[in-house]
């Protein structure tokens, strides 16, 4: 069902207790005219789909490279968006909404994500991409200049990784410990104010 070596993608899905037995993962490659990807999932059927431009050929630009780390933290990507969403949507009341800066909002809404519901489920899941690409490569560089362009906080990130790789540890799935997550947001924007005075 896929081209794609998942293997590492889904083991590391199962380190952080997200509950995969049963589901069905397949990567879709399509040839749009933008680049990114998304996630769905229908059922137990979990899909990534990732764009990758065409060249006047009609040859595939692979900036990673098929199955390289970089490239499977996208894969990885793509898929908790089927894990995340709906459990930012259950404990919707129970998480701590960022209290971001009219800058920071204004950039991350020119990338696509103007309500806190979106930047929430991305803070986490590019939080789980981070904490992947850092147990395979010591180089982050690329990652921290690529979102922080998008308006992402290098700071929130490292700790919303370091708050899942805490709960690596634990007993507990990854829903139990999912507002605890997802609240390492706020903390660490607070936290951020403190430091900085930012």
């Amino acid at each position: 069902n896929s081209c794609f070596d998942i293997d590492e993608v889904i083991s590391f899905m199962q380190k952080l207790k997200i509950k995969v037995d049963g589901k069905q993962f397949t990567v879709n490659l399509a040839l749009l005219l933008t680049n990114g990807g998304y996630g769905y999932f229908n059922g137990d059927n979990i899909f990534c789909t990732m764009s990758k431009m065409g060249d006047k050929e009609g040859n595939v630009d692979n900036i990673w490279g098929y199955n390289s780390t970089g490239e499977k933290s996208f894969f990885l990507h793509e898929f908790s968006h089927s894990f995340v969403n709906p459990l930012t949507e259950k404990y919707w009341n129970e998480i701590d909404k960022p209290q971001l800066t009219k800058k920071e909002r204004d950039v991350l809404a020119k990338n696509a994500y103007s309500d806190i519901f979106s930047i929430i489920c991305e803070y986490v899941i590019r939080a789980i991409q981070l904490s992947f690409i850092r147990q395979h490569s010591k180089n982050l560089d690329w990652f921290f200049e690529m979102h922080v362009k998008q308006g992402y906080s290098k700071d929130i990130l490292l700790a919303v990784a370091d708050k899942l790789e805490e709960h690596m540890q634990d007993n507990k799935t990854f829903e139990e410990n999912y507002i605890e997550i997802a609240n390492e947001i706020s903390k660490a924007i607070e936290n951020k104010k403190e430091n900085y005075g930012k």
